[in-house]
C-alpha cells in the first residue's frame, strides 16, 4: 500500500532543509540518505514511523511540475493488514497539516497514474 505527496515549500530550499522541517513538523526522523539512479537529484531521504517508511525526493513529475518534492508513505505491514482507506486518511491529514505550515500540497486522486486530478490543500 502506497499514497504520496507532491510538495513546494514556499520559500526555495534543498532536499536537506525541506527533509529537516518535514521531520521536525512531523517528529520523524527522515535523516538516512540514500543514493539512486532513479531518483530525481539522485537521492533521497527516508525514514519510519507508525508502520510506514517515509521517504522524500526531488519530483520530476511532469504532471505536478510546480512541486519541487514528493513525499512518499509506504505500508510495512503487509498487503493483507493493509487498508487503503486508513493510509488515504492520514496522508490527508499531514497534507493538511503541511500546507498549514508554509507548504504547497497537492495529493494525487490517482497515484499511479499520468495526468490524473489532484486534491490541492
Amino acid at each position: 500500500m502506497i499514497d504520496w505527496l507532491y510538495i513546494q515549500p514556499k520559500k526555495k530550499q534543498d532536499l536537506e532543509k525541506v527533509s529537516r522541517r518535514i521531520s521536525a513538523l512531523l517528529n520523524v526522523d527522515l535523516g538516512e540518505t540514500r543514493y539512486s539512479d532513479n531518483a530525481a537529484g539522485g537521492r533521497y531521504q527516508r525514514g519510519k514511523a507508525l508502520g510506514l517508511e517515509i521517504t522524500l525526493q526531488e519530483s520530476d513529475s511532469v504532471s505536478f511540475a510546480d512541486y519541487a518534492f514528493k513525499l512518499i508513505f509506504e505500508s510495512n505491514l503487509g498487503q493483507e493488514a493493509a487498508d487503503n482507506h486508513i493510509l488515504c486518511g492520514l496522508v490527508d491529514l499531514i497534507a493538511k497539516y503541511l500546507a498549514r505550515n508554509d507548504m504547497k500540497v497537492a495529493r494525487p486522486t490517482q497515484p499511479r497514474q499520468t495526468g490524473t486530478s489532484k486534491f490541492e490543500y
